[in-house]
């Protein structure tokens, strides 16, 4: 009774994770989630860690079993497995749900929760020499979030920041997922609003809007365009009441399924204007939908 009921819940049954597949598609392995995520990412194309997870990847010998195992599902026993859709699925530009400082076009997916942590060094590396040890006696500014995947496209997040004791909330949606013969980027459009809560800050509520633009070229690399706009940037001046426009540009190159140099730089374009620029370098592991 148990193993019907395990059969029944994974032969013919989409995949959450990757809608345009099965959990498990009688006769045809190269559509069956089940033996996809037991190959390499670049082979399999799936979203998500490799499966075992947290054990040693089968031997090719095993898959080879398991791929003629899902070969001999009888279809009139189990019925065929509906047609495919036209278009591939999604394809999944970034590593995780942020870059450095800018956030990626990539939802998070229906009922996902991401729980993250984020740590900055509070000197600059202009001045982070030997005498602060590269940043490490400085201290930093330290980002806690919370984001839960309503739909597909939609997710909504709160976070805390010790820099001037920010609290955001903010939503975002993608509505242009990059698809093989149906769209050429992916497109997200986020909105906040930040409150701040430090001791003689001025122009303590602010909205922001970001448009992400991203391309993923092969199984290499990632780009991405983010113009932004944030309100009422000056908290050092009740009088001043003007905004930032600001553009990022960010890279992924992935140097394997999980392995990745990173790149972003914000350029400050109009309005209030900080002393420096950001840019940020990173080498990024994933695991999951986490860089």
């Amino acid at each position: 009774m148990e193993a019907a009921q395990i059969y029944r819940s994974t032969v013919n049954v989409p995949s959450r994770t990757d809608p345009g597949l099965l959990r498990l598609a009688p006769g045809a392995p190269d559509r069956s989630l089940l033996y996809l995520k037991l190959l390499p990412q670049e082979q399999g194309h799936y979203r998500g860690p490799r499966m075992p997870l947290s054990m040693n990847p089968l031997t090719p010998e095993e898959i080879v079993l398991v791929r003629q195992w899902i070969e001999s599902f009888p279809a009139d026993l189990w019925g065929v497995p509906p047609p495919p859709e036209k278009a591939t699925m999604a394809t999944r530009t970034f590593q995780g749900s942020t870059l450095a400082n800018l956030p990626t076009p990539d939802p998070l997916g229906a009922r996902t929760l991401e729980f993250q942590i984020l740590h900055r060094f509070k000197e600059s590396t202009r001045g982070a020499g030997s005498k602060d040890f590269y940043g490490l006696d400085s201290g930093a500014w330290i980002s806690i979030g919370l984001a839960y995947g309503l739909t597909d496209t939609l997710e909504m997040g709160l976070r805390r920041t010790n820099l001037e004791h920010d609290y955001e909330t903010y939503a975002e949606w993608t509505p242009v997922r990059q698809v093989a013969g149906r769209a050429p980027v992916s497109l997200a459009l986020r909105g906040s609003y930040s409150n701040l809560r430090e001791t003689g800050a001025f122009n303590r509520d602010r909205a922001g809007a970001q448009a992400i633009l991203a391309r993923r070229f092969g199984e290499r690399l990632s780009l991405m365009l983010v113009p932004t706009y944030v309100s009422h940037t000056n908290f050092l001046n009740p009088d001043d009441q003007r905004g930032t426009t600001a553009v990022g540009v960010g890279g992924e190159l992935r140097l394997s399924s999980k392995i990745a140099l990173t790149g972003e730089w914000i350029a400050q374009t109009s309005g209030v204007e900080g002393a420096d620029q950001s840019g940020s370098i990173g080498f990024s592991i994933a695991t999951a939908h986490h860089a």
